[in-house]
């Protein structure tokens, strides 16, 4: 959780990012918001990569599920952001 704004428990960050993640996947499905959507799911995707590393690490003492799962996320973000470049139009400048 970011130290600029204690006291803002870990779940309300949680239930935040789910919130921004439905609402780029709308954006996504509707042709007039698509190629914005894709650029802000890049950005997002980028943006949030530094708590899912740490989401990873704070889990290295959960079951072997969980940790297989927390890890098995990281290396899916380069595939998603790249996709949501080339959705974008962006992906080869």
């Amino acid at each position: 959780m970011p130290r600029v704004l204690p006291g803002t428990p870990p779940r309300d960050w949680t239930l935040a990012g789910g919130a921004v993640e439905l609402a780029l996947a709308a954006g996504l499905v509707h042709p007039a918001t698509h190629r914005t959507s894709a650029r802000a799911t890049a950005l997002f995707l980028a943006a949030v990569f530094p708590a899912t590393v740490k989401m990873a690490h704070d889990w290295r003492h959960r079951s072997t599920l969980a940790k297989a799962l927390a890890y098995a996320g990281l290396p899916l973000q380069v595939p998603l952001n790249l996709w949501a470049r080339k959705a974008a139009g962006t992906a080869d400048r």
